[in-house]
């Protein structure tokens, strides 16, 4: 009984086998390239922020007391601290604090920057502060 079942077994095994392979011709996928050409990889634009993107923001200033106050940082369940990341909302703003409302959507991450930056400034909060934003919710398929 056990010899048949092994025999059995076997005989599956090499059928897998034997039936598995496949040349590269019968693959569909990217079938189409021409593995002989060059492909010149396209300059990628700068991303747009859009209602639901989260961004985390980071104010830093020479003098670190200034750029705490604009900073929220929120204790993670692992002890460590992590940024507070501000969604766009249905209207395109976000809330940030001492800033109320900043208009987000439709800008850049650099544009955003800078008008943070200039904001800052011209309320007379922190002169010199540099602003960094960053999408954190983006995400890439790749084939």
């Amino acid at each position: 009984m056990k010899k048949n079942f092994y025999k059995s077994l076997i005989f599956a095994f090499v059928a897998l086998l034997a039936t598995s392979c496949g040349t590269t011709e019968e693959f569909v996928m990217l079938n189409d390239l021409d593995v002989d050409s060059y492909y010149k990889m396209q300059q990628m634009q700068e991303l747009k922020i859009k209602r639901g993107d989260d961004l985390r923001i980071v104010v830093t200033h020479k003098l670190p007391m200034l750029a705490e106050m604009f900073n929220n940082k929120i204790n993670s369940v692992e002890g460590g601290e992590s940024l507070t990341t501000y969604t766009v909302n249905g209207d395109g703003y976000i809330n940030y604090p001492l800033l109320d409302s900043v208009k987000a959507e439709g800008l850049t991450c650099s544009e955003l920057e800078q008008k943070m930056s200039q904001i800052i400034a011209d309320r007379g909060l922190a002169y010199g502060a540099t602003v960094s934003v960053k999408i954190t919710n983006f995400k890439v398929t790749v084939i």
